[in-house]
C-alpha cells in the first residue's frame, strides 16, 4: 500500500509531449510566415533574422531593457551563469490594441539605392 501513495502523479506519456510541441511555434514557421508577408525570399528573411536575434542577444548581455515595437518591452528579471552560456529570464510587455496597425502591415521591396 505504501508504493501507491508515494507516486501519485501519472508518468507523461509520449500522446502529451506530442501536444505541448504542437502548441509551440518553431523557428520554420516565423521565417515562412515574414516570407509569405514580404517581398523577400525566405533566404533573405532568415539572414536579416539571423542578424536581428544576434543583436537583440547583445543587446539583453548590456541592457537591462531592450523597447522592440511592436512586439513590446523585453526586461531581464534574472540572470544566471550557466556553464553553456547565462541564462536570462526575461519578462515581455505587450501593449494590447496597437494604434499603429503594425500587426497586418506588408513590407514591400526596398527601392534600390542610387549612389
Amino acid at each position: 500500500m505504501e508504493s501507491a501513495t508515494k507516486n501519485t502523479a501519472a508518468p507523461e506519456t509520449p500522446a502529451q509531449s506530442d501536444s505541448d510541441s504542437a502548441d509551440r511555434a518553431k523557428r520554420p514557421d516565423l521565417l515562412d510566415a515574414i516570407a509569405s508577408r514580404s517581398a523577400l525570399k525566405r533566404s533573405e528573411v532568415k539572414l536579416v533574422m539571423d542578424l536581428m536575434l544576434d543583436e537583440m542577444g547583445k543587446l539583453l548581455d548590456t541592457h537591462e531593457e531592450v523597447a522592440v515595437p511592436p512586439l513590446g518591452k523585453l526586461m531581464v528579471k534574472k540572470r544566471m551563469e550557466k556553464p553553456g552560456g547565462d541564462m536570462l529570464t526575461l519578462k515581455l510587455k505587450r501593449v494590447t490594441g496597437g494604434a499603429d496597425g503594425a500587426s497586418g502591415t506588408t513590407v514591400d521591396k526596398p527601392a534600390k539605392d542610387s549612389d
